[in-house]
């Protein structure tokens, strides 16, 4: 853990917005952690982190309009720097519940992410698919996003 920034018991999407961060996307500041514009470890203040900073699904919807991430078509296109967000129980409300990021491809063209919450760094898409579909029940709902435009 970087003892720069939070942690939270469910820290994925923390861990991916301290990579983003580190990658070059620049914190906004603000006072509102509610505020889908903000994006920030600790805002002015009490307010602490943003929504958008902390969970998965605000996560999503900030790379998508305020860094126009664009959606991707097949998860297995994915590149570095890429990002799966996942609704773990699709359960119908296709509400995102984890993300993780892209952090390569193998020579076959595998992608390869890392993750926190549990950690893993640079597993295999096949093999975390495998985990997840062994313990989750039903299959997934995955909603990849690249930084290539729609």
């Amino acid at each position: 853990m970087n003892p720069d920034y939070p942690k939270f018991d469910n820290n994925c999407a923390n861990f991916i917005s301290q990579a983003l961060n580190n990658a070059g996307w620049k914190q906004t500041g603000g006072v509102n952690p509610y505020d889908n514009d903000n994006w920030d470890a600790d805002l002015a203040g009490p307010a602490g982190h943003t929504q958008t900073w902390a969970v998965a699904k605000d996560l999503y919807d900030y790379a998508r309009n305020e860094k126009s991430m664009g959606h991707m078509d097949n998860i297995w296109d994915a590149k570095r720097g890429d990002l799966y967000f996942v609704d773990w129980d699709n359960d119908g409300d296709s509400v995102i519940d984890h993300v993780v990021g892209v952090t390569g491809r193998t020579s076959g063209g595998v992608p390869r992410i890392s993750s926190k919450s549990t950690n893993r760094h640079n597993i295999l898409l096949t093999t975390w698919k495998k985990i997840i579909n062994d313990s989750t029940g039903p299959d997934p709902i995955w909603y990849g996003l690249t930084a290539e435009k729609d």
